[in-house]
Order: structure tokens, then C-alpha cells, then sequence
């Protein structure tokens, strides 16, 4: 009963924090099939299945649709995401090729490798390949922390430098780079510098 009740919260508190008319129709259909499983003069065995079929449709539905929100305000024009990927799709029909040091913690930079077909320096997606090659994991990992860290269009200019990249991407507004950086190409929030 406890976790019939909890779910019920979830459900009524996802409601209250994002209305719409899916999640409505998604409230009375959480309630009239709630009342049918606590209807007593319904076999016990099937009350709990239809419980469980309930709690499942539950924890497999708020995610989904969190998810899929997610997903419509990434395509929202004027988003981060938006200057994000004019960046990408520029780089990938340009001829800039060479390995590229790209913000890890932007939305969108862990699909920079596919979209753009270029190289990065570092991400997390490539963690998983030390599944395959577990040796992989000194490089990736050292390179990830120093990475992570780098806060200021400076700080990624000055790490670039220091490992001999020449492709690299960092937040302004202005599009502008540090020196010795030149600008390539900018977005409203991007810009694509090279050493």
C-alpha cells in the first residue's frame, strides 16, 4: 500500500510541476485504474496484477516524457543547444579536420564525434571504451579530470596549447577568442578557435 501511495505522489507531483493535457489524461487514468485495483469485490490475484501493471506504466512514463521534454527543448530555436548545433553542422561540411577540445559538461557535446565526424580530444562517451580496452582508461581518464576543469575560454586556449591541439571550442558571447587563439566561426553562444 505504501508504494501504491508513493507513486500516486510521483504521478500528482509531476502533474503539479509540468500541467498538460497528456499528464491530465494520464492523472484520471491513474486514478479510475487505481479505484479499480482497490475495488474489494475483485479477485485478490488480479487486483495486485493490475498494481503492478500500474507502477510499472508509472516508472516507465515519467521518465519517458521527462525525457522527450528534454528532447523538444533541445530543437527549440534560440536555445544554447540551437548555437550548439549550427557550430557542429559548420565544422562538419567544413575542411577544419584535426582533433578538437570541446566543453565536456555542454548539452550536445557528448554527440559532437558523431554529428560534426571529427575527433575530440576527450569525452565521456569514451570512457566506455575501456570495456574494450581496459589500458585505455589511464589516458581517458587523466585527460577527463584535466578537462572537466577548465572553466574559461583562457584556461581552454592555455590546455590546448599545452597538448598541441588546434581545433577548440569554447562559451562567448561576443565571439571572440584569447590570444593567441583566432576565431573561425561563431554562434550566438560558440565560438570555434584554432591555434
Amino acid at each position: 500500500m505504501i508504494t501504491i501511495a508513493l507513486f500516486v505522489l510521483m504521478s500528482v507531483n509531476e502533474f503539479l510541476h509540468h500541467p498538460s493535457i497528456a499528464q491530465t489524461i494520464q492523472a484520471v487514468i491513474v486514478a479510475l485504474v487505481l479505484g479499480l485495483a482497490m475495488y474489494r469485490g475483485m479477485n485478490e490475484n488480479l487486483r495486485y496484477g493490475i498494481l503492478v501493471i500500474l507502477c510499472t506504466t508509472l516508472l516507465i512514463s515519467i521518465p519517458a516524457r521527462k525525457a522527450y521534454y528534454e528532447y523538444l527543448s533541445e530543437k527549440s530555436p534560440g536555445t544554447h543547444q540551437d548555437s550548439w548545433s549550427k557550430l557542429v553542422d559548420w565544422i562538419r561540411s567544413s575542411n577544419i579536420h584535426g582533433i578538437f577540445l570541446i566543453p565536456i559538461n555542454e548539452g550536445g557535446s557528448d554527440r559532437f564525434q558523431l554529428m560534426a565526424r571529427r575527433k575530440v580530444w576527450v569525452d565521456w562517451k569514451q570512457g566506455a571504451a575501456v570495456m574494450w580496452s581496459p589500458s585505455f582508461y589511464d589516458q581517458w581518464m587523466v585527460r577527463y579530470k584535466q578537462v572537466s576543469v577548465l572553466n574559461t575560454p583562457e584556461e581552454f586556449i592555455d590546455y590546448a596549447q599545452a597538448h598541441n591541439i588546434r581545433n577548440v571550442i569554447i562559451k562567448s558571447q561576443d565571439g571572440a577568442c584569447p590570444a593567441p587563439a583566432l576565431p573561425i566561426k561563431a554562434t550566438e553562444r560558440y565560438v570555434l578557435c584554432q591555434l
